[in-house]
């Protein structure tokens, strides 16, 4: 689990107040690495 500084509950929400682009976009990015590390399924295997 990360904790991203800074920020409060939803703010990875783009239609609220709380919204903060550069800790959601963060988040985003670190969520695709981990499914890529940890769901990513080869294919021909």
């Amino acid at each position: 689990m990360n904790v991203y500084p800074g920020v409060n509950h939803a703010f990875h929400n783009d239609t609220g107040e709380r919204y903060v682009e550069a800790q959601a976009t963060q988040a985003w990015l670190d969520t695709l690495a981990w499914f890529e590390q940890y769901l990513y399924i080869k294919k021909g295997v």
